[in-house]
């Protein structure tokens, strides 16, 4: 669960880890919680357009190639995903309103996002910040995975942070 956190060792300098994978229900609850305590959303699929047709209120969109990545000079190293400098990822992170390890992060994507959502966790986790969940089943969760409420923002704000309801 998203408020559930375990000790990784005794030492005060070891910090809060928690599960890595969030359940759909476990969200809603956060987004119904407290303005303060609402983790930030990241939809971390691979289009633009995907995320302008529709996302979760207060969603920011991470692009895998421009902001998770390094450009690629040569593919034999580094792969076609290097690893930005941690300059470049820090002005990501402020982007997103993701500073330091104060506010907890929920990612999500789709299978089109080429796990976009993974790398962006293992990303955080390697620059400290504890607080960071991927939404298990990403979008298709959202979409179709569950039967209820969801806080959803369609085309460029037209149904701006409403209540969606599946039927």
């Amino acid at each position: 669960m998203l408020g559930t956190s375990r000790r990784t060792g005794t030492s005060p300098r070891y910090a809060r880890a928690m599960d890595p994978v969030l359940d759909v229900e476990s969200l809603i609850e956060a987004l119904r919680g407290p303005e303060a305590t609402r983790p930030a959303l990241v939809d971390a699929r691979r289009s633009r357009e995907a995320y302008a047709t529709a996302h979760l209120a207060g969603a920011r969109w991470v692009d895998l190639d421009r902001d998770l990545a390094a450009p690629v000079t040569d593919a034999s190293h580094g792969g076609r995903h290097p690893l930005p400098a941690p300059e470049a990822f820090a002005r990501v992170l402020g982007r997103l309103g993701i500073e330091g390890d104060a506010r907890r992060v929920v990612i999500y994507d789709d299978q089109g996002g080429g796990l976009a959502a993974a790398r962006f966790w293992w990303m955080l986790r390697a620059y400290q910040h504890h607080d960071v969940q991927v939404l298990d089943g990403g979008w298709a969760a959202i979409q179709f995975g569950w039967r209820g409420a969801f806080f959803l923002v369609c085309g460029a704000g037209l149904v701006a942070a409403a209540l969606l309801v599946f039927l």
